[in-house]
């Protein structure tokens, strides 16, 4: 329960999650996210073979690629490497091998799904140059020249998470972060147990790093991706210290109980 809180806080606290079904193409994104990842945790424990989850990631990246063409891609990904990652600790085999292809897995159907839309439609076109307005369009979304965009590295992920971080619900996510931080320090944290389940968090930025000029521009509803991997992150870290459920409670407050208790 105390990962799952992890998880959905900072998707609660630094996103727009509870307004966004005002507009309709990024909600239906949010839902296939939701319900696909619900789907996929399902599979993983119905103890499905490795294979069944691949061909089931990029079933799920093809079909997303007809809802949600580049406002949310990475948060999907990322949450079935964790779920696999996450899912499977203490098996003799590596997860993180099955989680790394399970990732590829879903861009690859998203590829394949993005990739035969536009053939499709230079077979069909007869007027317009599909291939050198998707070619311009490409250039321009990994790195194009616009106002909003700076050619640096790490510019990208920083006014992304920015953008996530400075919003309406920073106080309440301040206030999660300390009474996480308080279960943390109480319990048995490592450091060995928490990399492994915290790598997929790097997914996100990535994706931003590579697509520069569509991130930046965007950073406001990409962020979505950036909240979501900082509760993979809080999650990894509430796994890898064994915290079953948060205490909500102060120290001082639990003194006292105990006190009148006895």
């Amino acid at each position: 329960m105390a990962a799952a809180i992890g998880l959905a806080a900072p998707v609660l606290f630094l996103t727009d999650f509870g307004h966004v079904w005002q507009v309709t193409p990024h909600a239906t994104g949010v839902i296939f996210i939701l319900g696909g990842s619900a789907c996929f945790i399902s599979a993983i424990q119905r103890r499905l073979p490795d294979y069944a989850l691949m061909a089931l990631a990029a079933v799920l990246g093809s079909v997303f690629n007809f809802i949600d063409f580049l406002v949310n891609p990475p948060w999907m990904p990322m949450l079935l490497a964790f779920f696999v990652v996450a899912g499977r600790r203490g098996e003799t085999r590596q997860p993180a091998t099955i989680a790394i292809f399970v990732a590829l897995a879903w861009f690859g159907g998203y590829a394949m799904t993005w990739f035969s839309k536009w053939l499709i439609a230079w077979f069909v076109s007869t007027e317009v140059d599909v291939m050198a307005n998707v070619s311009a369009m490409v250039l321009f979304r990994l790195d194009g020249d616009n106002p909003k965009v700076i050619h640096w590295p790490l510019v990208p992920t920083i006014k992304v998470a920015t953008a996530a971080i400075v919003g309406w619900g920073l106080p309440f996510f301040i206030a999660f972060l300390v009474v996480f931080f308080r279960n943390i320090r109480q319990a048995h944290f490592r450091w060995q147990a928490f990399w492994p389940l915290a790598w997929p968090a790097l997914i996100p930025p990535l994706w931003f790093e590579i697509l520069s000029n569509h991130s930046q521009i965007h950073a406001g509803v990409s962020s979505r991706s950036e909240a979501a991997a900082f509760g993979v992150v809080l999650a990894a870290a509430l796994l890898a210290a064994d915290v079953k459920s948060l205490s909500f409670s102060w120290p001082s407050l639990r003194r006292q109980k105990s006190l009148a208790g006895q």
